[in-house]
């Protein structure tokens, strides 16, 4: 009832419509009808019908297009309530029907009237739908998808024309088929345009699978009556006119709703069994914000410890552990632990004779016993666990801490889990350490120390060492303004000759750009390993920076994928200044120029809208040069900018000192401007493709 009042003009309009074509076919519904005599009768009744078909259709466009919001289990409610009250009242005409057979008073009228609500209700069940599943098609607006839908709109317009029988068109039967198929073949492609499914959780994927399964029950229960109908009918209408002739149009529909329909039943019944594991990811994601949002709010460390205890024994799939805190004097290490589901003399079997958590502390790497029972060390303990797993909590400065983690299921953590693990741990004592030297600053007023700290860990947070490789070289160097900075670059091996490469620059600099660039690498490294797109990676970025970072803050961002054996790059790009790009063949430098947004400046819409991913050529000799933008305004004594186009001759030039390119343009550009220290942040990652 909410469509009916809030669109109660075009519901008016399609009503009446409705009732003319039905008034009209049951003053001249007879086998006149078809006579010459009577031609011109035919014609308007084709009229009436194109018009009550285009005002309904019209009227269920204006009201599924009403909600900015797509409800899918709504929408899918309201169609197939639809369809269900005009299968009862048809199904209850029908038995009247049966019952008393030509006896009944106005047999002929009756039927007529049959006829007319058995195409309301059809016209209405199947125009909602056919909206309803544009706008499912369309949750990912593409280029390609409004082209073909564009093309089916154009298909529809003509088949609708060619109701009028006797407009004079040549071959109509040929063309008919020649519509038809070629709307067929448009409603498969598009019907493969599910990506909605993707984003519904287990119990969504649920209720749309029960929702589209009634739909189509309904659909068949509709054609049913339809051939049934038939029956009833005598000389006014055969099957195969319903569908190559005055009712051709709403066969072309009938057939876009059941593929589209059939094709969803399909894919949610396949997605249905990876739906808890997608869902369990998105949790993990969640928990890296959670981890940095405790962090931010609270200066209590077992808060902290508490969200990586919560988030961890999810990513882990069990409900057994505690994290031991780290001290230098082995008796005061079980003072504080946060336990999980287990009684700390459980606990006490698996640390009060085993130095496990120094043991991971000083390797820096996570220890596992696969089967309790068959290791030397433990199987002597009487436990009902099977599985172990111990994850060191530290940065390269601060020693937080193991945490713990049990199963009662043998080789129970996968290498998937465990790569989750690490980074979880590795995200909280980032940021606790932070946390820490932020609050060491304030409380000691000791300027000078906090920033010598500080700049350590960001040394800590850059690589050093970057991936071997004879296909390609690495070389990066970052110089601050101040002590520390906000600029930020990394490398990470997705694979055999495959690398995903980022760089950034934070709002402002020094000691606050500093520390958000620190969030930034947790951030990325939390999405940097998972499967997801590019420009799905980014768009959580963009979340997770506007979730954890205040008001006014926003980082410019570049994500590269190198695909060494594709040759090829793929980029995107979040308000970071162009990378260059050197093409060998051509001795040429072009500028990477894409659209994007800074990430923390836009909603996920907004910023979703204005980001791009582009794919180069990158092949043997090709090089590519990231920087931020200190290097392009920097000034001399001048005033003048350093600039693009300087930059773009300097990286031409220098093509022959691949291997120092990042170390010869820093200082290049220091000596150009004549200043020891630059004005602003200098970074710069340089990619060269050698073989």
């Amino acid at each position: 009832m909410i469509l009916y009042k809030k669109n109660t003009f075009y519901f008016w309009l399609g009503f009446v419509s409705w009732l003319l074509f039905s008034i009209y076919n049951y003053i001249f519904g007879t086998n006149a009808l078809h006579s010459i005599a009577f031609r011109y009768h035919e014609f308007l009744a084709d009229v009436l019908f194109v018009l009550f078909i285009f005002t309904n259709f019209l009227y269920l466009q204006k009201s599924i297009y009403k909600y900015d919001k797509l409800d899918i289990n709504e929408h899918f409610l309201y169609v197939n309530v639809t369809g269900i009250i005009g299968l009862a009242f048809l199904l209850a005409l029908q038995v009247i029907r049966l019952m008393f057979g030509n006896s009944l008073p106005f047999s002929i009228e009756y039927d007529q009237a049959k006829d007319s609500f058995f195409w309301y209700f059809i016209v209405h069940f199947l125009g909602y739908a056919y909206f309803f599943f544009r706008r499912l098609s369309l949750y990912q607006r593409t280029k390609k998808r409004l082209d073909l839908w564009k093309g089916m709109e154009i298909l529809l317009g003509a088949c609708l024309v060619i109701a009028f029988e006797n407009a004079g068109f040549m071959f109509e039967i040929y063309l008919k088929y020649i519509l038809g198929i070629s709307a067929l073949l448009i409603s498969v492609f598009i019907s493969f345009s599910v990506d909605w499914i993707a984003y519904l959780n287990t119990k969504q994927k649920l209720n749309a699978l029960i929702s589209v399964t009634l739909f189509l029950l309904i659909g068949l229960a509709f054609l049913y009556i339809s051939d049934l109908k038939i029956q009833w009918l005598k000389g006014k209408l055969l099957y195969d006119e319903i569908l190559f002739s005055d009712y051709f149009f709403i066969g072309v529909i009938g057939n876009f709703v059941i593929i589209y329909g059939i094709i969803s039943l399909l894919i949610l019944v396949f997605n249905l069994p990876t739906s808890s594991l997608f869902e369990q990811r998105s949790d993990e994601i969640f928990s890296f914000q959670r981890i940095n949002q405790t962090i931010r709010n609270t200066e209590d460390k077992q808060s902290a410890l508490n969200a990586l205890m919560d988030a961890a024994l999810l990513s882990a799939n069990t409900s057994f552990g505690w994290i031991e805190n780290y001290s230098d004097k082995k008796e005061d290490r079980n003072s504080s632990l946060t336990i999980r589901n287990l009684k700390e003399e459980e606990a006490m079997n698996f640390t009060k004779d085993y130095n496990l958590s120094e043991m991971v502390l000083n390797e820096n790497k996570f220890y596992q016993i696969l089967d309790l029972k068959k290791d030397n060390s433990f199987k002597l303990i009487k436990t009902r666990f099977k599985s172990l797993l111990v994850v060191p909590i530290q940065t390269s400065g601060l020693k937080i801490g193991a945490l713990f983690l049990l199963s009662e299921v043998s080789e129970s953590f996968t290498d998937r889990t465990l790569l989750t693990l690490m980074a979880l741990c590795e995200q909280t004592a980032v940021a606790l350490e932070n946390k820490s030297l932020l609050k060491e600053s304030l409380d000691l007023e000791r300027y000078k120390v906090q920033l010598t700290i500080a700049r350590e860990i960001q040394d800590g947070l850059l690589p050093k060492i970057f991936p071997q490789s004879n296909a390609i070289t690495f070389s990066a160097k970052a110089l601050y303004a101040e002590e520390v900075g906000g600029d930020y670059y990394d490398i990470i091996t997705l694979g055999k000759e495959s690398y995903r490469v980022c760089i950034g620059d934070v709002s402002g600099k020094g000691t606050q750009a500093a520390f958000i660039m620190a969030e930034m690498k947790g951030i990325f490294h939390a999405l940097a390993r998972t499967e997801f797109p590019l420009p799905e990676i980014m768009s959580r970025a963009n979340e997770a920076v506007l979730d954890c970072l205040g008001k006014g803050t926003f980082i410019t961002f570049i994500l590269i994928d190198i695909l060494i054996k594709e040759n090829k790059v793929s980029l995107c790009r979040a308000g970071h200044c162009p990378p260059l790009l050197y093409k060998s063949l051509t001795y040429t430098v072009t500028p990477l120029i894409q659209k994007g947004i800074g990430l923390g400046i836009a909603s996920k819409n907004d910023f979703e809208k204005n980001l791009t991913i582009e794919s180069y050529p990158f092949e043997v000799g090709d090089h590519i040069l990231l920087y931020t933008d200190g290097i392009v305004e920097a000034r001399n004594h001048n005033n003048e900018e350093f600039g693009y186009e300087r930059l773009s001759d300097w990286f031409l030039k220098n093509q022959a000192n691949q291997d120092t390119t990042a170390e010869k343009l820093l200082s290049d550009i220091l000596n150009w401007t004549q200043k020891q220290v630059p004005e602003d942040d200098f970074s710069v990652l340089s990619i060269k493709r050698t073989s």
